[in-house]
C-alpha cells in the first residue's frame, strides 16, 4: 500500500522560477504546474516577485507562498581549499543543470567555474552506470540483506 498525502510543499528557485513551464526533459519542473492546485505551500529561495504570486493565484487562490535564502553557515573553513562536491538530483540533467545553478547561489561563486566540472560528473556518471550493469548485486546487496 501506498502512503496517503494530505500535505504538499513545492520548491522553486528565484533566478529559474519555472522556466519555460515545461517539464523534464523538455523543462527545469519535475511535474506540471497544474500540481500547484494539489499543493498548500510554495517555498521561493530568493526575492519576492509579485508577477511569479500572481501567476500561481490563478492557479490555486488559497495557496501560502513563502520566501527564504540559502544561508551558508561556517563559509570561511572552507575558503582556500580545493573540494569536489557531487548532487545526484538535477546537477547535469537539461536544460539549465539546476543542482549547478543552486550550488554556486549557496556559495555565492559563478556557474560557469562549475559548468568546467561537468565532463567530470558525466564521466563518473557513465563509470557507474557500467559498473552497475557489470555487476548489479552492488547495487542490490542491501536491500538484500535487510530482508
Amino acid at each position: 500500500s501506498s502512503i496517503k498525502k494530505d500535505f504538499s510543499i513545492i520548491c522553486f528557485n528565484e533566478k529559474q522560477w519555472i522556466g519555460n513551464g515545461h517539464i523534464i526533459p523538455a523543462g527545469p519542473l519535475r511535474e506540471s504546474l497544474n500540481s500547484v492546485k494539489k499543493c498548500q505551500i510554495i517555498i521561493v529561495n530568493g526575492k519576492k516577485n509579485q508577477k511569479f504570486e500572481d501567476k500561481i493565484k490563478l492557479i490555486s487562490k488559497q495557496i501560502n507562498i513563502y520566501y527564504t535564502k540559502y544561508i551558508p553557515v561556517n563559509i570561511k573553513k572552507f575558503e582556500n581549499k580545493r573540494y569536489l562536491a557531487f548532487a545526484g538530483i538535477g546537477m547535469i540533467t537539461p536544460p539549465v543543470c539546476v543542482g549547478i545553478y543552486t550550488s554556486a547561489s549557496v556559495i555565492q561563486e559563478n556557474p560557469g567555474k562549475a559548468f568546467k566540472e561537468v565532463p567530470l560528473f558525466v564521466g563518473v556518471g557513465i563509470i557507474y552506470g557500467l559498473l552497475m550493469i557489470a555487476f548489479p548485486f552492488a547495487a542490490t546487496w542491501l536491500p538484500n540483506l535487510l530482508k
